[in-house]
């Protein structure tokens, strides 16, 4: 992993900043995951507690203040694989994402082919990720889970981040970039989960009890109950 770079050099140093919301107590798992989060030599982990927006935009400022070459953006709602920046990195883009879906119906994944001039965008569909390998250039994405370098802030007028008549920061950050000549990928490669509340219901069946498990409308499965 330590020779993933342009031409073999290892790769630079950045930043992974973590967002925190009011679901920090439901999801768990984030920390045991960073700890286990492969990060180039010299990369420094910022922790921001603030309002979304706010905390985008003090996590950029922040980095732009020290040497980071690019920025990973991560919340507590999103499960990842210990390789995934280096697999971000090697792609060497200057806005690269996972491929990462909504939690809810009909899961789509968090990016967009198009935008009118209203703000609303055409999402991605999964029918349209041929991979497993392949790099599909969008017109925008959500910014947890993306990685940017650090000369796309640099090109651009403060704030990077902004929520303008209903479109979100995440619509606003990429239109910026686009207009500065910054594409924005896809890696199908590098995958994140996201979390979702489900209902669990116990369920007897056949003599003992099962957990039924629904996850939105049309996403559903029994469990059997397994006693300690």
């Amino acid at each position: 992993m330590s020779s993933i770079g342009r031409q073999g050099a290892p790769p630079p140093a950045g930043t992974v900043a973590v967002l925190f919301s009011s679901e920090a107590g439901r999801y768990t798992s984030l920390f045991p995951r960073l700890n286990d989060l492969w990060m180039p030599d010299g990369t420094e982990k910022t922790f921001w507690w603030e309002e979304r927006t706010v905390a985008l935009n003090n996590a950029v400022e922040a980095m732009l203040k020290g040497s980071s070459y690019w920025i990973w953006f991560i919340s507590e709602a999103h499960g990842f694989d210990g390789d995934i920046l280096g697999k971000l990195l090697s792609r060497n883009e200057a806005i690269m994402s996972p491929i990462v879906v909504e939690n809810y119906e009909p899961f789509s994944p968090k990016a967009w082919t198009d935008i009118d001039e209203s703000g609303t965008v055409r999402t991605l569909t999964l029918d349209q990720v041929i991979g497993p390998a392949s790099l599909i250039e969008v017109r925008g994405s959500s910014v947890i889970g993306t990685l940017v370098r650090r000369a796309v802030f640099e090109a651009m007028e403060r704030p990077w981040f902004k929520v303008v008549n209903d479109v979100s920061a995440d619509i606003y950050f990429n239109e910026k970039a686009r207009n500065l000549g910054f594409s924005a990928f896809i890696d199908t490669t590098s995958r994140m989960s996201t979390m979702s509340a489900a209902s669990v219901i116990p369920n007897h069946k056949g003599g003992r009890w099962e957990l039924d498990v629904q996850v939105g409308d049309d996403i559903s499965f029994s469990q059997p109950l397994r006693h300690r």
